[in-house]
């Protein structure tokens, strides 16, 4: 569906175009991108590949900057969903530009099924989830050891666990963002 929101006093809007199939009785995505529209121009286009579902964050730093992040993520048919695709969007001059992607994330060393977008002291933190949940011998759920993928987990609870983050930052003399790795 056609998404809009203000951003820095502009409207824009995310435009899907999905192809769509039927399984099952239920209309599904097929694939396809989503666009991003400042008035009648599009600005960027992001990849949607079949069966997964887009977010976009609007964003608000202290600093009175604001930046979009929109990803990409696949539903389990347990209710988790895993973060497929990224981008850290913002716009400079009169275009918008990709400041990170899920490339970043991942060279950063964060480690994750999923993620969840925080602002804390004008800092995007990126937040790892990781799905970190067993049937116990008890027929309870819990986490699985203390680890995941070799980092120590932080137990959000029965079912989730964080594992690091990334910290982004807006450099004002570089004008784009430094990002920095907390466990």
């Amino acid at each position: 569906m056609w998404s809009n929101f203000t951003y820095e006093d502009e409207v824009l809007g995310l435009e899907p175009e999905l192809r769509m199939y039927n399984a099952g009785g239920c209309r599904k995505n097929g694939g396809g991108r989503i666009k991003l529209i400042a008035g009648n121009k599009e600005c960027m286009s992001f990849p949607v590949n079949q069966d997964e579902s887009v977010k976009a964050d609007l964003i608000q730093t202290n600093q009175k900057k604001a930046f979009l992040l929109i990803r990409t993520y696949k539903d389990s048919a347990n209710g988790s969903s895993s973060c497929k695709n990224m981008w850290l969007i913002g716009k400079t001059g009169d275009g918008f530009v990709t400041y990170a992607t899920k490339a970043t994330l991942d060279q950063a060393g964060l480690v994750y099924d999923d993620i969840v977008p925080k602002v804390h002291d004008g800092q995007l933190e990126i937040m790892s989830i990781a799905r970190c949940y067993a049937m116990g011998v008890n027929g309870t759920r819990g986490p699985i050891g203390e680890k995941y993928r070799g980092h120590k987990i932080h137990i959000l609870d029965s079912w989730y666990a964080a594992a690091n983050s990334v910290y982004f930052f807006w450099d004002e003399n570089a004008q784009w963002f430094g990002f920095r790795l907390v466990e």
